[in-house]
């Protein structure tokens, strides 16, 4: 699994973030643009780094509600896969458009737990106005 998370743009007036997020896994990638501010990805990184907290935890950064009429919808679920404690994350995307320019995808990938939990603490102290972008494959952080 390979997933980066790239600053395009940031308001000067009030810090909203233009970011692109790049995942992968042997057979799937998929790459979205979203609107966000630093402490949601922060807040979003201290539930990563804590978790599972139980065998039904699950842990999920979204933006846009699917179903309506946002143009995008994006979520991202860290999730336990069985009793024996494995874990993954699975990426769910939805860009609304006629049939041309609408976007979908969908797809799971098996993580370790202590990798999923890396992520997080690399997304806390990660600060996208300030640092390159966050590049995190093979369970480490990688040099942008």
């Amino acid at each position: 699994m390979r997933l980066s998370l790239e600053r395009l743009w940031c308001d000067p007036d009030d810090g909203m973030l233009e970011l692109r997020l790049s995942t992968q896994n042997a057979t799937q990638s998929v790459a979205v643009d979203f609107y966000d501010y630093a402490p949601s990805l922060t807040a979003w990184g201290a539930r990563l780094a804590a978790f599972p907290a139980s065998i039904s935890d699950e842990a999920t950064f979204e933006r846009g509600v699917k179903g309506d009429n946002t143009n995008l919808w994006l979520a991202i679920r860290a999730f336990v896969v069985n009793d024996a404690g494995a874990t993954a994350l699975e990426i769910d995307y939805e860009k609304r458009g006629n049939r041309l320019n609408r976007e979908a995808a969908r797809f799971a990938v098996s993580v370790e737990a202590a990798v999923i939990n890396r992520l997080g603490a690399a997304l806390q102290s990660w600060d996208p106005t300030k640092h390159p972008p966050l590049v995190f494959g093979d369970g480490s952080l990688e040099p942008a």
